[in-house]
């Protein structure tokens, strides 16, 4: 083995005759190196982006939710069964319902959701996200509502207006629609459009009334120490779920939305990964032509004694070489530009005026990034199989060089 790692590692860095095929080389190994650090910045950027995106997602709505659109009348027992569960960290009955927001010309449909004004940890992250405004203008039977920026937006609404709701209604089995004027005390932008654009939130009490269900909350919203954990706890609230109850939680009601992320990110991984196929073509050609220019030098090792297998490991390694150093340089550059991308992005748009994400359309200032151990080692562990697979060929046609037909005319 160290015999054949010696004639190949003279191979890839020959001076005599061959510095174009090393410039060939170092073109492989560069061009491996730039796929599998495109690979890991662009993958750390959108794991990046899909935790942003689920964190905004559970900033304005309960985690997981217990309802029944008729009210829960025992909803206090229900709770406490809710907060024996493991990974709760507390749970706030609230109301839940259905309207359409605006005039009889301009018509929006839009959730309320009915919040008891308490001024505890969940208030103040709700809180946060006010523009204008604040939460605590929501009191009981104050007729007063808060909604998202693009909702105010869209009808042009500013805190102090007045906007028409109108919720649906069944009276002795006949649909109906009752009409109800509500002033706005505070405008919100949680960087969601679903938020933004149909989330109103309102005291539980006005919601109470709104939806006729007296005092009692038709949900009961869940809170956990670890959101983002929600599938380890799922059996634990559905257990507690009655028959008559419906369970759901952030990542049943947003499956869409990252099923499209995952999607995104298997196509953008196949598209990055032609990048590194391309390299290892290059490392084919430069195999091939190493293999016509050394067959004067492979006939004379086959004549005192290299075996076919030897030849084959010497071409094998040196194709594995240059993809390993492809692979390790890759890796240094990427997880550089990956841990300091809300360092080096904004140095790009500064310097050469431009915006990667606006701020005004995507709601993100910094860019994130998030490196993963399981993409960098799957990223290399491919980039490495398509390497070692590009040297196969080369290598089994250097093995079958004939001696006496290479050394006849030399």
């Amino acid at each position: 083995m160290f015999f054949e790692l010696f004639i190949a590692t003279r191979y890839i860095w020959s001076r005599k005759k061959s510095s174009y095929l090393s410039f060939i080389s170092f073109i492989s190994l560069l061009g491996i190196a730039i796929g599998v650090a495109s690979l890991i910045v662009i993958l750390s950027v959108m794991n990046g982006l899909e935790t942003e995106l689920k964190s905004r997602l559970i900033s304005m709505k309960p985690h997981s939710t217990i309802s029944n659109s008729q009210g829960i009348s025992n909803w206090e027992a229900l709770n406490k069964d809710i907060l024996l569960a493991p990974g709760v960290d507390r749970s706030i009955p609230f109301v839940s319902a259905e309207a359409m927001l605006g005039s009889s010309s301009n018509l929006r449909p839009v959730v309320i959701q009915g919040i008891p004004v308490v001024e505890d940890r969940y208030f103040s992250e709700v809180n946060s996200f006010f523009i204008s405004g604040d939460l605590r203008n929501l009191q009981p039977l104050s007729n007063r509502i808060a909604i998202g920026s693009s909702l105010a937006y869209s009808f042009g609404l500013d805190v102090g207006d007045s906007v028409n709701l109108m919720t649906p209604s069944i009276e002795d089995g006949v649909p109906s629609a009752s009409l109800s004027t509500y002033v706005v005390a505070g405008i919100f932008e949680a960087g969601i459009f679903e938020h933004d654009s149909s989330l109103v939130l309102m005291n539980i009490s006005d919601a109470s009334i709104l939806k006729g269900l007296g005092d009692l909350p038709n949900s009961l919203g869940i809170y956990l120490d670890e959101p983002l954990l929600i599938t380890d706890i799922q059996d634990d609230l559905l257990l507690i779920t009655k028959d008559n109850q419906v369970y759901s939680d952030w990542s049943i009601e947003n499956r869409s939305y990252f099923s499209a992320i995952k999607i995104e990110k298997v196509m953008m991984t196949l598209l990055l990964m032609l990048i590194v196929a391309v390299a290892t073509f290059n490392i084919i050609a430069s195999l091939v032509v190493f293999v016509a220019d050394k067959e004067s030098d492979i006939a004379i090792l086959k004549t005192i004694g290299l075996e076919k297998y030897n030849v084959v490991k010497i071409f094998m390694l040196q194709g594995s070489i240059i993809g390993i150093f492809g692979i390790l340089i890759g890796n240094l550059l990427g997880l550089v530009l990956a841990f300091n991308a809300e360092i080096i992005f904004p140095w790009l748009e500064n310097t050469f005026n431009f915006r990667i994400m606006p701020s005004d359309v995507f709601y993100i200032s910094i860019l994130p990034s998030e490196v993963r151990l399981i993409d960098v080692v799957i990223i290399s562990l491919v980039a490495l199989f398509i390497s070692i697979s590009s040297t196969i060929y080369p290598s089994v046609k250097a093995a079958s060089i004939s001696p006496v037909e290479s050394l006849r005319y030399e």
